[in-house]
Formats: C-alpha cells, structure tokens, sequence
C-alpha cells in the first residue's frame, strides 16, 4: 500500500514492527492543580505576559496535534552529515509537554544501528537498545553506520502526530507483530493493510487485498484457539507448539462467511516452527494442515444434495498470506 507519511528523501520505512523501539503508553493525566504552583507566583509583575503566551502557545499546539501521547508534530527530521553525523532539523514533538527543537546533530558509533531519541530536555540521544532511555523521550528513527558514515536512516514506529491520530509505518506484510503498552492507541499503516492498537491487539479496517473492510487479529497460541462468530476474519497466528484451530459452529456463520487463517510462525525460530491443524469442529478430522508461512481460506458452502450449509472438506493451502 502507498502512504504520505513525511519523511526525507532516502528515508525508508523498511523495518518490521519489532525491528524498532515499541510505541510509549502516554502520561497519566495530573487533572487540574489547585494553583499553588505553577509559572506565577503571589504578587508577581515581571515575565507575567512572557508565560502567559508560553501557555497560551502550549495550549494552541496541543490542540493541534490532538493527542496526549508521544510523537512528532512537525520537522525533527533525521539526515546523514558529514562522516558519522546525523543531522536533526527543527521541529516540534510531544514529549510529556510541547517541546519545541531549535535543530542539531549528534555523532554516532560506526557499524552500528543506533534509535535515535528526543529527550524532554532537548537534547537528543541515541542507544543500540530497543528499550527507551530514562524520562519522557520521543523516537525519532533508527539510522544505520558503516565503517565511516551512515548507510540508512528508516522511520519504521516514529510515531507521527496527525489531524489527532497518532501514526506510524512498518514493513511488517499484514498485522503488526508488536504488542505496545495497553494503555496506547496507534494506527500502522503496514504493507497490506491499516491496523488500529486497541489496546489488546491490532484490529484492521483496512486492506488492498480485499474490496470491503473486514476485521483482523494477531496473536500467539500454546495449544488450541476455537473460533466463534464473532472472531476476526484474519486470524494471523504465531503457534508456540502444534496446534489447532477449530471453526466456528456451521449454523452460527452465514453462507460466504469466511476466516483465513496465516500460521505466521517463523521456521527459523524453533519456538515457532510448528503447524497448525484447522478442524471444522472439536473431534472431526481436520481441513487442512498449515506450516509456518502459510495460509488458506475457509469459507461457508452453500446446502448440496440437502445436507444444509458446510465448510469445505479441503482447501488450497499458499505460501504467504
């Protein structure tokens, strides 16, 4: 899919979700203070209209960005310098407060991926950790250096503030594999799709492989996953051992009600290289068998010869999803 995140030239979003440093839950709200304290004091003359249009200004950009998370609101654009600098240009964040950023650079190591940061301060700071530094920060991108300079810079999980949404762009091919913190709302816009973080799971709305919207979900299993009507039509699963999925009860789904079903296990991991076995109920043989990578779609027959509607005895099982 194609999306008009901003970003530089040769600024990629190339990385899947866990290849970047996971979305920051947003501060608890204080509520209102009792005015004891504060940027006035009892009596006080001088630097009244100087914070007064500081507030106001806070105010005005808050409203703007529409959000109480963390994020970019404009500029704070990552560029490769001179040998190991990065350049940050100036721009705006929410960082706990509105934080406006007058432009800078910092040095990095050579080969090395580095998470580029925006502390509360002002000051940047980078680490090869996914994990946030101390303090409210905001993420501004991951650059890659070689030997001598930087090779990449990619804004896969910078968190861009937009029209009231908090946004971002992965790589990864359907659902975020990610799990951010359960008190965080995101919209990802992913290869194949637009997924929104409800605080459980990422649940799509959207997708350029189907002409309507349909509903999405991601998660890992241990042993068995049974389906109802209302489950997701995507189900994107990573199994932790051999599995299986059973379908919802024929007489629950209309005819053309229809799951796919992604065994998005990794064949590389061995706590992932499992298959996932689909049954039409508890106890019947199964439909189709899937190894990790691959998928098939299970939809509702239509009654022949007077059995009344069914699912399909087999499938066409693909590679991807």
């Amino acid at each position: 899919m194609s999306f008009q995140l901003p970003a530089p030239s040769g600024v990629t979003f190339n990385l899947l979700s866990t290849q970047a440093p996971l979305p920051l839950a947003p501060l608890d709200f204080a509520g209102a203070s009792n005015g004891a304290t504060g940027p006035f004091s009892q009596g006080m003359t001088a630097g009244v209209s100087q914070n007064l249009n500081i507030l106001a200004s806070k105010i005005q950009t808050v409203t703007q960005g529409g959000c109480g998370g963390f994020g970019v609101l404009n500029g704070l654009d990552l560029t490769a310098g001179t040998g190991l600098v990065v350049n940050i240009s100036a721009g705006s964040a929410l960082v706990g407060d509105v934080l406006d950023y007058g432009g800078g650079s910092l040095v990095l190591p050579s080969s090395q991926i580095s998470y580029v940061w925006l502390t509360s301060t002002g000051v940047p700071a980078f680490s090869n950790l996914l994990a946030p530094p101390s303090g409210a920060v905001c993420f501004l991108g991951t650059v890659v250096t070689n030997g001598s300079a930087i090779s990449s810079v990619d804004y896969s999980n910078r968190i861009f503030l937009q029209d009231g949404m908090r946004v971002r762009q992965t790589a990864d091919l359907f659902a975020p594999a990610d799990q951010p913190p359960s008190r965080c709302r995101v919209l990802t816009w992913t290869l194949n799709g637009s997924y929104f973080w409800d605080g459980t799971r990422h649940v799509s709305f959207a997708s350029s492989g189907y002409q309507q919207p349909y509903a999405a979900s991601q998660m890992t299993i241990a042993s068995n996953l049974a389906l109802t009507p209302q489950s997701s039509n995507l189900q994107w699963i990573i199994p932790q051992s051999a599995s299986t999925v059973i379908l919802p009860l024929v007489s629950d789904v209309p005819v053309g009600g229809w799951y796919k079903i992604v065994n998005a296990g990794d064949p590389s991991l061995p706590a992932q290289d499992f298959a996932i076995s689909v049954l039409p109920a508890s106890g019947q043989p199964a439909i189709a068998s899937l190894n990790p990578g691959q998928s098939a779609l299970f939809t509702v027959q239509p009654s022949s010869s007077g059995s009344g509607p069914r699912w399909p005895s087999s499938v066409t099982v693909q590679t991807g999803a």
